[in-house]
């Protein structure tokens, strides 16, 4: 945590001027507290929810190793039905995470004897708001926390995958994550599936689990990208006409 917070703070020094917490803030952070939700004994584990634990952690492993996750930071969750979906539990090392350790939320209630992430609300707000969402991730990545901590904005109009997998994204005030999920979920749309907070986090959706880290990686990626090119020059970036050229030629919503 030590050398993600060193790596953040260098590269946000190469695009602008790191925007620190205030004492309100870090006091709001400090009282976040877990949601109150009753307990349920599940009856079974099904096929499909067995396969998308093992996919969950799979994933959540992978994004480990590619510093995407760090430490017990990082949640992931997927929809299993309308009224369920799996989410990572709290305060568990990523690394080390096991398919039992996954917790199963159903219909406002969490499975018995375990401790689902704080964030647990927002997930439950945006699959109940977006049938089109499947699986949700919430992250901390330190390339594109650098534009989460300065007055620097990401621009995703660098080439078409990019854009394509990104679409604009937009930044939300400190604290709207988990003071505000409803609000938060709102904000989210086939054509905005990822919405940066400032100083707190990145949300990123897709149809599936796959689709969603598939986003988190590009944007940490399009984001070292960035800022790796600002020690060569201006970034230019995708026209608004070559942009519209990219939404006709792959049906883009």
């Amino acid at each position: 945590t030590l050398d993600f917070c060193a790596r953040l703070e260098i590269k946000a020094r190469r695009i602008g001027t790191p925007v620190s917490l205030t004492p309100r803030y870090i006091e709001i952070s400090r009282q976040k507290q877990h949601i109150e939700m009753e307990e349920f004994v599940p009856d079974s584990y099904s096929s499909k929810e067995r396969k998308l634990r093992k996919e969950m952690c799979k994933l959540i492993q992978r994004a480990y190793d590619q510093k995407l996750f760090t430490s017990t930071q990082g949640t992931f969750s997927t929809r299993l039905d309308d009224n369920s979906f799996l989410i990572t539990p709290y305060n568990v090392d990523r690394k080390y995470l096991d398919v039992d350790q996954i917790v199963r939320i159903e219909s406002g209630k969490k499975e018995a004897g375990k401790t689902p992430s704080r964030s647990v609300l927002l997930h439950k707000h945006i699959y109940e708001k977006h049938p089109h969402i499947n699986a949700v991730i919430i992250a901390h990545p330190p390339n594109i926390m650098a534009f989460a901590v300065t007055e620097e904005e990401f621009d995703s109009h660098t080439i078409p995958e990019s854009y394509i997998l990104l679409r604009d994204i937009i930044k939300l005030p400190f604290g709207s994550s988990f003071m505000q999920p409803e609000m938060v979920a709102q904000e989210l749309a086939p054509n905005r599936p990822i919405i940066l907070v400032k100083n707190d986090c990145i949300i990123v959706t897709g149809n599936s689990l796959l689709n969603a880290f598939d986003r988190l990686e590009v944007a940490e990626y399009s984001a070292k990208a960035l800022i790796a090119s600002k020690m060569l020059g201006e970034v230019v970036s995708i026209s608004d006409s070559q942009i519209a050229e990219i939404e006709k030629a792959f049906k883009l919503e």
